[in-house]
């Protein structure tokens, strides 16, 4: 056949034929042996029933096959060490195979592990720089405002330094008109009664808070009063100067009393100021 058999016991089939065991198959000295103590009962039954030598093969055949069966013969060709040798090394090299690639799954796993931590600390560090950013366009345009508003604040600040020198301006401008008007203000009468006319200085109010202000709303802008201020002086007794003030001031009629002077002031407050500064402007030289 071909085959080596291992762990076979030929000699307990010797002693079947000749007739050293009994219808159970055992030894009839009652000694058993390992090998017999393992046989199945399929077996000894084709012991008893070999009768020949052709008839013992054919048992024998028959025996080894429920031996393979029942696994307790072991039927291994040379052929088949060398296969399993080399199916172990093949074993082997799978196990190998796999403990390798288990070992460069997990580096890669690990790799990508690293990666992904890289990539969110990127994300963090775009993040935060983000952040600085915007932190740092905040306090830029912080700054832009104040600035604008210290611009702002300055500004009103030379404008209301502006307006209190005009103020000053102002004041002087009807302090002067008023002293020339007082010392002039007997030679007009003395020009007035010769020409037959009456100047009723008594009516005239005096300067007020109001009457400043009014003046102010009537010069204008500072210009007005510097030109004025360096307006040559008008020389005419009683003759207005247009150009003095700003102020649209009628020429004196040809009898040489203004016709505003024979009129009683107004009543109202404005128009007590407005006529008291055309009154005081049409005596005034300059």
């Amino acid at each position: 056949m071909g085959l080596q058999y291992e762990h076979t016991n030929f000699s307990l089939l010797q002693e079947d034929f000749n007739g050293s065991l009994d219808s159970q198959g055992t030894r009839k000295d009652s000694q058993k042996t390992p090998q017999q103590q393992v046989l199945p009962q399929a077996l000894q039954g084709l012991l008893r029933e070999a009768g020949g030598t052709q008839r013992g093969i054919q048992v024998l055949t028959q025996i080894l096959k429920v031996l393979q069966e029942a696994r307790v013969l072991r039927m291994t060709p040379r052929k088949d060490k060398e296969k399993e040798e080399e199916e172990k090394e093949e074993e082997k090299e799978k196990e190998e195979k796999e403990k390798e690639e288990k070992e460069k799954e997990g580096k890669e796993k690990e790799e990508e592990k690293k990666e992904e931590e890289k990539e969110e600390k990127e994300k963090e560090k775009e993040m935060e720089e983000k952040e600085e950013e915007e932190e740092k366009k905040e306090k830029e345009k912080e700054k832009e405002e104040e600035e604008e508003e210290k611009e702002k604040e300055k500004e009103e600040e030379e404008e209301k330094e502006e307006e209190e020198e005009k103020e000053v301006l102002l004041r002087q401008v009807l302090l002067l008109t008023l002293q020339e008007h007082r010392r002039r203000l007997p030679q007009m009468r003395r020009e007035v009664v010769m020409k037959g006319g009456v100047l009723n200085t008594t009516k005239i109010p005096p300067p007020s808070g109001r009457s400043l202000q009014h003046l102010q709303e009537l010069l204008g802008r500072r210009k007005v009063v510097t030109h004025h201020l360096q307006k040559p002086r008008d020389t005419h007794a009683l003759g207005p100067n247009p150009h003095a003030l700003g102020t649209d001031i009628p020429s004196p009629p040809s009898s040489g009393i203004h016709k505003s002077m024979e009129q009683p002031p107004p009543s109202g407050e404005r128009e007590r100021a407005s006529w008291s500064l055309r009154a005081a402007m049409m005596e005034a030289p300059g």
